[in-house]
């Protein structure tokens, strides 16, 4: 490095550099890596070194050391020496120059937390799945009546039940007030009437999937009641 228009060899770290940000330092090494900078700081001067252990023991006698340590020093009537190999971690550095950044991500994460873990009550059970058992149910028994011959059986079986029910809950025969039996019937089971009208008096079909159908039907209509 450069110094008072002497080349001196000082030893440096060779990947950090010191760098006079606002370009207010008196003197600089004057080559890259910049191993000192110099300031004037009121009657006295700040020197800046990248590495003071060049003045231990055991390093003062390499290359130009102990001359370039005379050079500050000769001048002066009062010296002080102040070393640290300490450093600002990141999140102190942070919260000095970006305090209200590092509050936001804080908050972020706590909203984060509390929305992922905090819960209200039990969970709720799948609206579906006590639907689809019953809907397997139905389609299990159905076939089984089917696969044995029991298919009008079946059909005559619930429309006797459902008669049953409206009698006993409603007061209502169903052979005699049809039409008032199946409003009744849809507001419970929010099935059009006209369907309700049809698997209360329609034959029992011949087919598999109809009949599987009709059964489903009438068994929604007896549920609801």
């Amino acid at each position: 490095m450069k110094w008072n228009g002497e080349w001196l060899q000082v030893e440096s770290y060779g990947f950090y550099s010191l760098d006079d940000e606002y370009g207010e330092a008196e003197h600089t090494g004057n080559t890259w890596p910049n191993a000192v900078l110099q300031y004037r700081v009121g009657a006295g001067k700040l020197t800046v070194l990248m590495d003071t252990s060049i003045w231990h023991n055991d390093r003062i006698g390499d290359y130009d050391h102990a001359y370039f340590l005379w050079q500050l020093v000769k001048a002066d009537d009062t010296i002080w020496f102040v070393s640290s190999n300490e450093s600002e971690n990141l999140l102190d550095k942070l919260w000095r120059t970006a305090p209200y950044l590092l509050i936001g991500i804080g908050s972020l994460l706590i909203l984060w937390g509390w929305r992922r873990w905090v819960r209200f009550g039990p969970l709720q059970p799948d609206p579906g799945n006590e639907h689809r058992q019953l809907l397997e149910h139905i389609e299990a028994a159905t076939r089984f009546d089917w696969n044995h011959h029991r298919a009008g059986n079946m059909v005559e079986s619930l429309r006797n039940d459902i008669k049953t029910l409206l009698m006993q809950h409603h007061n209502l025969n169903f052979d005699q007030e049809q039409a008032r039996c199946c409003e009744l019937i849809a507001h419970h089971s929010q099935l059009d009437p006209h369907q309700i009208q049809l698997a209360m008096s329609a034959p029992s079909p011949e087919r598999e999937h109809p009949w599987t159908e009709l059964i489903a039907q009438l068994q929604t209509i007896r549920n609801a009641l």
